[in-house]
């Protein structure tokens, strides 16, 4: 608040000079409003960022996951004796 403000409230000259340097002392370490808007915008952005990252990160696991079972499948059917039918062979 001013210092005009508080003279117009009633405060002698002195007293609106003191109760203004206290205001502004006070108000120094607020944001204004347009950069608090501007702060919590840019925070819901990253968050759903964030939401999507995740989604992504669960999708990369489960395929990596899948690859692994895969791999590890070729590998088990490279190191079995090759079959024929399912049964030995015979003459």
């Amino acid at each position: 608040m001013t210092k005009e403000y508080f003279i117009e409230l009633g405060l002698t000259t002195e007293q609106a000079e003191t109760c203004a340097a206290a205001s502004k002392k006070e108000l120094a370490g607020f944001v204004s409003k347009d950069k608090l808007d501007l702060a919590e915008q840019a925070k819901a952005t990253l968050e759903l960022q964030a939401k999507e990252y995740d989604k992504q990160i669960k999708t990369m696991q489960k395929n990596i996951s899948d690859t692994d079972k895969l791999n590890d499948t070729i590998k088990e059917l490279q190191e079995a004796p090759p079959s024929i039918g399912g049964g030995t062979f015979t003459q």
